[in-house]
Parts: C-alpha cells; structure tokens; sequence
C-alpha cells in the first residue's frame, strides 16, 4: 500500500501537531547531541517566537503531520520528522520544496554527532563548512534539486508524493 505525503504550507489548525513533532524530534535530536538538559517543550521553549517567524511548510500522511520544515532567507532553521516516519524520503521531501527558496550561499547548523541528519543534507548539496555548520552555494552535480522542475517552483502550491514518479509531481509543480 503506498502512503502519499502532502507538503504544504503551515497553517494555524497545524499548531498542535506540529509542537508533537516538534516536541519529540527536538529531544531525540538533544540526545544524539548529548544537550538534552536544552529540551523544553515548543509551548514554553524560548525560540517559539522565532520558529512561527520563519516559513514553514509540514508533511501530511493520513491527516496527520509527521514532519516539518521551516526556514527564512539563507538559513534551514529546523527540520524535524517523526521518528516512527523517518527513513521513508520525508526529510528529503521537505528539503527539495524549500532548497529553491533559500538564498544563497544557505546554511544550518546541526549537531556534529548527527550522522543521519548531515548524511541527508549532503545528498541534497550541503557541505560541512564547519563541524555543525554547513552551507550550500551551488547546486549538488546529480542531487535532485538539480532538476530543472525546480527552477519556477511556485512556493505557495502543495505537493503531494506518492510511490509513483516523483519526478513527475514536481514537473506538475511548474507552469
């Protein structure tokens, strides 16, 4: 059975399922950086303000968001997917709606020992500039924002993947 994920723009009925991702992704991203004594829920964390500043735009399966993405200009501020939905394409899903919208040179910071997230960042262009630093000037020769669909990508559209091409739902996304 394929599962379609839906990325779509952050709207205010999303608030509660988003701080669960967050909430849960958060604290698993502490503890492979070892800083879970950083953890506090989205309710009452101090970057609260910062994170809805930003745009966002959250994956949906089943009416359910698994994950997010926000980012503002040149910097990825968050990524953050399920656990239980990792490792299906969610995170990278997320990464090719937003990479065409992000200035250039564009940059995140990510926690040295996250082996998972900075293999992910890589395959999407991302180059370690520092340790937990890591910047995207160019387009990755092969990586698949490198497909010319993403040139006029319209950033308020929805976009739905399904185990068919993906390719052709980002085709679908121009004009």
């Amino acid at each position: 059975m394929s599962e379609e994920v839906i990325i779509r723009k952050y709207k205010n009925i999303d608030y509660v399922q988003l701080c669960k991702v967050h909430d849960q992704a958060r604290m698993q991203e502490l503890i492979v950086g070892n800083a879970v004594d950083l953890y506090a829920p989205l309710e009452v964390a101090v970057y609260k303000e910062e994170l809805f500043s930003e745009t966002i735009y959250v994956a949906v399966i089943d009416s359910k968001i698994v994950g997010f993405v926000a980012f503002r200009e040149n910097e990825l501020g968050y990524i953050y997917v399920l656990n239980e939905f990792q490792g299906r394409g969610i995170g990278g899903k997320l990464l090719d709606t937003v990479i065409p919208c992000l200035e250039r040179p564009a940059f995140l910071e990510v926690f040295s020992t996250n082996i998972k997230a900075k293999r992910l960042y890589r395959s999407r262009g991302f180059v370690e500039e520092t340790k937990e630093k890591m910047i995207v000037n160019l387009y990755k020769k092969n990586a698949s924002q490198n497909n010319p669909a993403f040139k006029n990508v319209d950033i308020d559209k929805t976009v739905t993947y399904t185990n068919t091409s993906d390719i052709e739902n980002l085709i679908n996304m121009v004009a």
